[in-house]
């Protein structure tokens, strides 16, 4: 379950901002034709994309591809060149992380170092508009 999210969390993702990168680079086109309304429209909907990261799926696929449930049994060849035939049941692997473990820590750091620099950067604003503010009082 948490691997299928991140996955789909990253296509959909990439998917809009390659959209998002494309619709900047055609705004000054758009812009002699569409009026700003319009053009607001089209990034309101990226960015729903971008907030709503998850697309319909379909069952009926065009192409199906059968895959075998067979494992592979692991060799490992000896200094002297033989080769050991180990049982799966009996073989011991490392412990591996996952690609998808590693994205989601990716995403999460890149998450939390984006909020906590805008929370800065509206702190210091506030702050400046406090310092440079005047009280208005009704005469």
């Amino acid at each position: 379950m948490k691997e299928s999210f991140m996955v789909t969390l990253l296509t959909c993702s990439a998917a809009m901002s390659v959209i998002a990168l494309f619709y900047m680079a055609i705004m000054p086109i758009l812009a002699r034709r569409y009026s700003e309304r319009g053009r607001y429209y089209a990034w309101l909907i990226i960015v729903v994309g971008l907030i709503f990261p998850f697309r319909p799926q379909f069952d009926n696929a065009i192409v199906k591809v059968n895959v075998s449930a067979e494992t592979a049994t692991p060799i490992i060849q000896i200094r002297n060149g033989t080769p050991l035939t180990i049982p799966v049941e009996n073989a011991v692997l490392p412990p591996a992380i996952s690609w998808w473990q590693v994205a989601a820590v990716v995403w999460l750091v890149g998450a939390v170092t984006f909020l906590a620099y805008h929370v800065v950067k509206h702190y210091r604003f506030v702050k400046m508009a406090g310092r440079w503010s005047e009280v208005v009082t009704k005469n």
